[in-house]
């Protein structure tokens, strides 16, 4: 078998040699062909080079050995593949830095800047050393967080500064604003007023908000702004009185002065003055007006005229008797009476009654006497149902009270 073998081996050889120079013979042939195909006319000696070219393995790849120089080719050759990823990666890192540097790096570089022209606009705004050595403090403060790369810690100084910042323009807000407000009202108290007193709480008031308005403190500033307008009104309001009500009080005074020269009206027309007067001086509108009020009521009275009338009229009574409640043996006696004026016409007048403790204004009153003129006037209308001594008095100019003609103690009654 081994010899068999050996024979066919040998053949296969031989044919494999006949084989290779047929191909070569096959191969020099065609190209000839190709180069005659393209008009150029090739020589068997070169066509023998190529041939040998070609036998030599000159036309074949052979793939580079691994190593860098490979590693370096296939990395450039594949760069459309892996270059996208990697020119990625390469922008999310720089933007990220950017950010970096714009939340962090910028802001912690702008730090410095920040707090140094605070502290300049403060001190130029600072009425005084307290705030000054206040912002001079924060100042050092958030600078030396700043090189110290503390950044929440300068910010924290950045922030006090901010609130200094508005406390201060509040401070010079209130003073252009409340500040004047107060200097103007304390000015025009003291062009009201001469009184020592309001003037002193004028003072007081004024000091007091400007003290508010030093420190920044806008609600005490106000409240001394409202209580000095109150002051200020109040006494507006009693110049006014002064110049209205009392002059009113002093003329209505002085009518009374002329129409009377009783002692009892004078004195209560004295009385009257000074408590309206007295209103006025402290403002009090009210109670001056009132005083005018009674005042006016004084000349009124004392300018009536009128005759005191017994009421003599059917259906009407001319007097009536009370039982009192605590002495039931005893009665009280009471002629009914009205006003007539010299035009004749019957009068409403203010009258006391002493059963009720009020004063009502009524045309008819009873007027209380003892029995015997009660039965003298009851025995007068018997007669003939008229009574011919019907006159109970006479109330003349500037007499407070009527004079009566027939006894009676003056108390009075107003229903029966």
């Amino acid at each position: 078998m081994d010899i068999v073998d050996t024979i066919r081996r040998r053949e296969r050889m031989v044919q494999r040699e006949l084989d290779a120079e047929g191909r070569e013979i096959d191969l020099k042939e065609r190209l000839r062909t190709i180069y005659a195909a393209q008009g150029i006319d090739v020589p068997d000696h070169v066509l023998e080079q190529g041939v040998t070219a070609i036998k030599e393995d000159r036309f074949v790849y052979t793939p580079a050995a691994p190593g860098f120089p490979r590693t370096l080719a296939t990395l450039y050759v594949s760069r459309n593949t892996w270059g996208k990823w990697l020119l990625g990666a390469v922008a999310a890192v720089m933007i990220a830095a950017a950010g970096y540097y714009a939340a962090v790096v910028a802001p912690a570089a702008k730090l410095p800047g920040r707090i140094e022209a605070l502290h300049a606009e403060v001190v130029a705004m600072a009425p005084g050393n307290d705030a000054r050595t206040e912002a001079d403090q924060l100042r050092d403060a958030g600078l030396a967080a700043a090189r110290r790369g503390e950044r929440d810690q300068a910010r924290a100084a950045i922030t006090s500064l901010e609130a200094l910042h508005q406390r201060l323009e509040q401070i010079v807000a209130l003073k252009r604003v409340e500040g004047q407000r107060i200097e103007t009202l304390h000015a025009e108290i003291a062009g009201i007023t001469e009184e020592a007193e309001a003037r002193a709480q004028a003072d007081q008031l004024r000091d007091t908000g400007l003290a508010a308005v030093q420190r920044g403190d806008a609600g005490n500033a106000r409240a001394a702004i409202a209580s000095l307008e109150a002051l200020h009104q109040r006494l507006e309001q009693s110049v006014a009185l002064k110049r209205v009500e009392g002059q009113r009080i002093e003329t209505l005074h002085a009518e009374i002065a002329g129409i009377t020269e009783e002692a009892e009206a004078r004195t209560q027309a004295d009385q009257l003055r000074d408590a309206g007067l007295a209103a006025v001086q402290r403002g009090d509108a009210g109670n001056a007006r009132a005083a005018i009020a009674s005042l006016e009521g004084l000349v009124g009275l004392l300018e009536q005229e009128y005759t005191l009338r017994v009421v003599n009229r059917p259906g009407e009574y001319s007097g009536v008797f009370r039982i009192p409640d605590v002495n039931e043996q005893a009665r009280n006696y009471y002629v009914i009476v009205e006003a007539i004026d010299s035009r004749g016409n019957v009068l409403t007048l203010p009258i006391l009654s002493e059963e009720t403790g009020t004063t009502e204004r009524v045309k008819a009153w009873g007027l209380r006497v003892d029995e015997d003129v009660f039965n003298a006037v009851a025995n007068d209308k018997k007669d003939d149902g008229i009574i011919q001594n019907n006159r109970f008095g006479e109330k003349k100019r500037g007499r407070l009270t009527a004079d009566f003609t027939m006894p009676t103690t003056g108390a009075a009654i107003t229903v029966w």
